[in-house]
């Protein structure tokens, strides 16, 4: 057994243990494991076979396995292709049709080889000479071996090029692993080449030996490669990426480096640039920006004008020092403008109410020391705001409070502080102000206000003022008299105020709902009769007549969509209607006058069976005046026509209250309604 013999054996052994190995390491993206593997078992077999060609003695014995290394011989190169593709991620830029090429070829041409006896398109006839070391087959090629072989040198030539465009893509630091590779493939090609053409005058193809050359690099470069000078490449592409200017200067103020924000801020106009004097050119870097300081932290703060905007930077000067020596300066630009941004806009949030974008609380706190005497303050509230905002909602509430934001504004002259000072409240501070100035400001406001239709509500605000001449005394205190005196008269003005806001929830709930006056006023006798006739006093009987007028108030806050709705409520829609007890409850409890009606609001729904809602309660559980509003709504609806609904007669309005006598209605209430209906004939 000769040296070659041995060689082809131990390279053999050697690429089946790489593709075991290979297979198994899990550190390697999966496609490339798998086209390495699949390589190392095509050179195993090109060096079996070899192996076997010098083995054994009879010709066809030889032949057979001569052929048999053709399988290697077109899978390398379809494999490496393989393989390069997915190192180079491009697999998945390449149409179906290109893939199937690169796989589907190689198995075309073993085919040819292996039914060569019958076409001869792969070879026209061989013969076999053993020498005293080797055994040689020689071969009169035909077209077929020639298609293999050109497949084989572009599939090469694809990988090679490929190759050298991943490495001129990557960063010089990691252009090692690239040319690895590409050495990889050029020395089966050099073999390959100086064997077909001749060149060194050789009698046998040492191709294989270069593809285990090939496969070694390979393995190498894909599990053990290191990256050389990795520390010093991720301290250049973090500085690179920072979003800080940094500039190095040397003892004498020369530029030294600088990084990309520093070239991209400053180079043009070549205001800086290597060997360039930095201190020199301060002034103008800074005027090429439009950047001046402004007060922020202790440091000096740059404000940059850019194509985005403002950019705000830190300015900060570090010596270099080595052993307690100074080499130069790292000047850096420390891009400060998120946080910069965020604070300016914290301090908003501190000093101006969000809603009205007027001043709040805190900036008077804080700045009326400031301002000039005699100062004047208007002081002013909306009155009943609460009852507005309980029955209209909060954002009906946010849309009056800009309005009167709006027209505070309007009204107060430019040397104004105009604020929202809490809640409903407003305020505005005149300095160097006068009688006569304040006195007109307050009419022309109050005439604004006045003026104003929201929601078909009348908005009323009560205003007083003063005028401080005394400077040691706290302006906060003056404005804490001044808001007491405001409330005192508000006081007065305010139960005025709610009997309009009131009378206006009443029509605007006869023009959102099927509620009309006259269903309100049958309604309101109905339960009146009935109250009478159980011994209410007059007191209970006023708040019945009132609680029969205003009991659905609360629908007011429920959307027209479903209010006006002429088919059936869907379960969702029906769960939004059941609201319109609470927050009718909740208009109630908020307005003085209405307070004594808040619990029959929210209880008119319930059933005497405690099937009813909101709070299911049980036969005389509910309030009495919620059993009669109960009784004679659900009366008049039976007999009055609805889009939704045909009236009924009175006679089966009266079947009705029967059959769900004990059931929805009270049934001692339900027998006195029958006998008012029956003595009145209604």
């Amino acid at each position: 057994m000769n040296s070659l013999v041995l060689s082809y054996m131990f390279f053999f052994c050697l690429f089946i243990v790489l593709s075991i190995v290979t297979i198994r390491n899990a550190s390697v993206n999966p496609n490339i494991r798998l086209s390495l593997h699949l390589l190392f078992i095509f050179i195993s077999i090109w060096f079996f076979s070899n192996c076997m060609v010098q083995l054994f003695e009879s010709d066809k014995g030889i032949w057979f396995w001569h052929e048999i290394k053709f399988i290697g011989v077109y899978g390398i190169p379809a494999t490496n292709l393989y393989f390069t593709m997915n190192l180079v991620k491009v697999n998945h830029k390449v149409p179906n049709w290109v893939r199937s090429l690169v796989i589907f070829s190689p198995v075309f041409l073993v085919l040819m080889v292996y039914t060569n006896h019958w076409t001869h398109y792969f070879r026209k006839s061989y013969f076999i000479m053993h020498s005293e070391f080797l055994t040689h087959v020689f071969v009169t090629n035909a077209i077929g071996f020639y298609v293999g072989t050109i497949y084989c040198y572009i599939t090469i030539a694809a990988s090679l090029l490929l190759l050298i465009w991943y490495a001129l893509k990557q960063p010089k630091y990691y252009r090692v692993q690239p040319i690895l590779l590409i050495l990889g493939i050029l020395v089966p090609i050099i073999i390959n080449v100086s064997f077909i053409f001749n060149i060194l005058n050789e009698t046998y193809d040492y191709t294989i030996l270069g593809f285990s050359f090939t496969g070694l690099v390979y393995y190498i470069s894909i599990s053990y490669f290191k990256v050389p000078d990795i520390i010093p490449l991720a301290r250049e592409i973090i500085v690179n990426d920072l979003s800080d200017i940094i500039i190095i200067c040397d003892l004498n103020n020369h530029v030294v480096e600088y990084n990309e924000k520093a070239r991209k801020i400053f180079q043009e106009n070549s205001l800086i640039d290597l060997n360039s004097d930095y201190y020199s050119n301060f002034d103008k870097m800074l005027e090429s920006k439009k950047a001046h300081i402004v007060s922020y932290y202790d440091g000096d703060i740059y404000e940059f004008t850019s194509e985005k905007g403002y950019e705000y930077y830190e300015y900060i000067v570090s010596d270099i020092k080595h052993k307690s020596h100074t080499l130069g300066q790292v000047i850096k630009f420390r891009d400060i403008t998120q946080n910069y941004t965020m604070m300016k806009k914290l301090e908003t949030m501190a000093t101006i109410d969000p809603l009205t974008g007027l001043f709040n609380r805190n900036y008077f706190s804080e700045f009326l020391s400031k301002i000039e005497y005699p100062i004047g303050i208007i002081y002013g509230g909306l009155n009943s705001f609460k009852l507005i905002n309980e029955s209209f909602g909060s954002d009906a509430g946010d849309t009056i409070l800009k309005n009167m934001g709006e027209i505070f504004k309007q009204i107060a002259p430019e040397s104004a502080l105009v604020g929202r000072y809490e809640g409903d409240e407003f305020l505005i501070v005149l300095p160097k102000s006068n009688t006569v100035e304040i006195n007109s400001i307050k009419q022309d406001i109050e005439k604004k206000v006045s003026s104003v239709d929201l929601f078909n509500t009348s908005i009323s605000i009560c205003l007083v003022s003063e005028i401080f001449n005394d400077s040691r005394l706290p302006l906060n205190n003056s404005i804490v008299e001044v808001q007491k005196s405001m409330e005192r008269k508000k006081l007065l003005e305010t139960r005025s105020s709610r009997s309009s806001i009131i009378e206006s929830l009443r029509l605007t709930l006869e023009q959102s709902d099927y509620e009309t006056k006259y269903h309100t006023d049958r309604t309101a006798k109905l339960a009146t009769m009935i109250g009478e006739k159980i011994g209410l006093s007059n007191t209970e009987l006023s708040d019945l007549e009132m609680l029969a007028t205003l009991h659905d108030i609360g629908k007011v806050a429920i959307s027209d969509s479903i209010l006006l709705k002429p088919d059936k409520l869907t379960e969702k829609e029906f769960e939004v209607m059941k609201t319109h007890t609470q927050k009718g409850y909740q208009i109630a409890i908020s307005s003085p006058d209405l307070l004594r009606i808040a619990d029959g609001i929210l209880h008119h729904h319930e059933k005497y069976d405690g099937s009813g809602y909101p709070d299911g309660l049980i036969g005389e559980d509910i309030p009495l005046e919620s059993r009669i509003i109960t009784l004679v709504d659900s009366y008049d609806v039976m007999v009055n026509e609805r889009p939704y609904k045909k009236a009924m007669t009175p006679d089966d309005a009266v079947l009705e209250i029967l059959r769900c006598k004990g059931k929805h209605f009270d049934p001692n209430l339900s027998d006195i309604l029958i006998e008012i209906l029956e003595a009145e004939k209604i």
